[in-house]
């Protein structure tokens, strides 16, 4: 017998030594069978692929999460008239979304009927102003038409050596001023009732001789709210709105589409050979939009 296995003998002989190798082994086979209890009730590394409920109703979608073991909780409700009551409108995290067990997904679903609002005193405000108070009214800008600034006088004190007051001609005092508001052709005031979300459009003054263009944003990846949002914000109109027809096939899809292509007229400059990045206030913006699940895949 080697002079190894002899030592080995006798350590092991030993009780203050065999004793707590005994319970080193006995500790880590009990963590070994907890974990292996954990992996295969609690489905340790398991995940589920959300599906995407937009666009279908609410008992729908219960049915739909049950098999994943999903937890749908209602968030906030909207008005689109384009879907019936209660069917979901936009849901977090987004369908294709991996997800671990029993996770929670928030839902906006559509409401029974529209929510009255009241146009806000702050829409003639300066128009960065005025568009901030029309969207946090739950409204959206349209349309955004431009006419000559007003001229008039405006009196003011000059103070210096003798306080007097002088009448001088101001030109174009209402440049990028809100001249009016209206939506579907009836013009708009303070405290008139509107449904959350329509559509109002605006008449600004402009001033001629300035510069007037815009540098147009970059849009894609955007939903199609979001989208119009960030162009009225630069002074340009939403033009044409096209849908992708192989992935865009149901008002859910729709709904969660994002834009992938813009364009606008005359973009491409013949002379310089470049796409002009630059267009006057005003300029509509066209705009092509796929369903989010394959934009991402392209």
């Amino acid at each position: 017998m080697s002079r190894f296995k002899r030592f080995v003998l006798w350590l092991w002989s030993v009780p203050y030594v065999r004793h707590p190798l005994l319970a080193l082994v006995g500790v880590f086979g009990l963590f070994a069978v907890v974990f292996l209890f954990l992996n295969v009730f609690t489905e340790h590394g398991a995940e589920y692929e959300i599906p995407d409920f937009r666009g279908v109703s609410v008992e729908k979608s219960v049915l739909l999460a049950k098999p994943l073991d999903l937890r749908l909780t209602i968030s906030d409700s909207t008005y689109n008239p384009l879907l019936k009551p209660h069917a979901v409108l936009e849901q977090y995290p987004r369908a294709g979304s991996k997800v671990k067990h029993r996770r929670r997904v928030f839902l906006t679903i559509n409401s029974v009927r529209p929510e009255v609002v009241a146009f806000p005193r702050g829409a003639w405000e300066p128009y960065r102003t005025a568009f901030a108070a029309v969207q946090e009214s739950k409204l959206q800008v349209g349309s955004i038409r431009f006419v000559p600034a007003t001229t008039g006088l405006r009196t003011y004190t000059e103070y210096g050596d003798s306080v007097e007051s002088i009448e001088q001609d101001l030109d174009f005092v209402g440049h990028m001023e809100v001249q009016r508001w209206s939506f579907r052709g009836r013009e708009l005031h303070p405290g008139d009732s509107l449904y959350a979300g329509s559509l109002v459009d605006v008449v600004l003054g402009l001033d001629p001789a300035r510069e007037n263009i815009a540098e147009v944003p970059n849009v894609k990846g955007m939903s199609l709210g979001a989208a119009r949002a960030l162009l009225c914000r630069t002074l340009l109109n939403v033009g044409r709105i096209s849908y992708d027809a192989a992935s865009v096939r149901t008002l859910g899809d729709s709904i969660g589409a994002v834009v992938v292509r813009q364009g606008y007229p005359e973009s491409y400059d013949p002379v310089e050979g470049l796409k002009r990045s630059k267009v006057p206030y005003g300029t509509a913006v066209d705009l092509y939009l796929m369903a989010a699940q394959a934009e991402e895949r392209q």
